[in-house]
């Protein structure tokens, strides 16, 4: 995470309060972000920026070459400002310094931060799509109602599962999906133009 200070963008850091207790600073000390400065020229102090700064993961995948990476996550497509770390420990959101190492941490996907990248290092990126238009152009509709005719037991738990997947107000839109691909490997089924 990156925070807008008075002296640009600076990475967030993790310290000790007064009372020994895990919170957010900002590395005064740390060379800013001038491509957050041009990108985000109006946004106001204490804004936050989140990078997954995919560069090496990518990188040690090229090594395994071909291969294809597929990405169903929840995110946006463009880079915006916004924290979205999270923390989640027994189904119960909590801050993310409460419990470290006991709770899960997420934080959205930076879709445009991934692709650009992908694309530096010569990878093929298809999407992103949001999830329900991937599943839809996949047959999730047709799938699940021969599912729920060879199942009628479990119609109605088939029947939700594919409405909360495909919910436009919900993981249906909220949910992005992207393939990232060694060059030279065809375009995967759901990303195709012709689906």
């Amino acid at each position: 995470q990156w925070v807008k200070t008075a002296e640009g963008w600076k990475p967030r850091s993790v310290e000790l309060d007064g009372d020994g207790q895990l919170t957010f600073g900002v590395l005064s000390d740390a060379a800013a972000r001038d491509d957050l400065a041009a990108g985000f020229p109006e946004v106001s102090p204490d804004t936050v920026f989140e990078s997954q700064q995919p560069q090496s993961i990518l990188a040690k995948l090229q090594t395994t070459a071909p291969f294809v990476l597929l990405v169903i996550d929840y995110g946006h497509e463009k880079a915006a400002t916004g924290d979205t770390l999270q923390a989640v420990r027994g189904h119960q959101p909590e801050h993310p310094l409460t419990s470290p190492g006991e709770a899960d941490l997420s934080a959205h996907v930076n879709f445009e931060e991934l692709a650009t990248v992908a694309r530096a290092l010569g990878l093929a990126v298809d999407g992103p799509l949001p999830q329900a238009e991937f599943l839809g152009r996949l047959g999730i509709v047709e799938r699940a109602s021969k599912l729920m005719a060879a199942n009628p037991n479990r119609a109605q738990t088939i029947e939700s599962g594919v409405a909360r997947l495909m919910s436009p107000n919900g993981m249906g839109v909220r949910f992005k999906v992207m393939a990232l691909r060694s060059a030279g490997l065809p375009v995967l089924p759901g990303f195709d133009a012709g689906a």
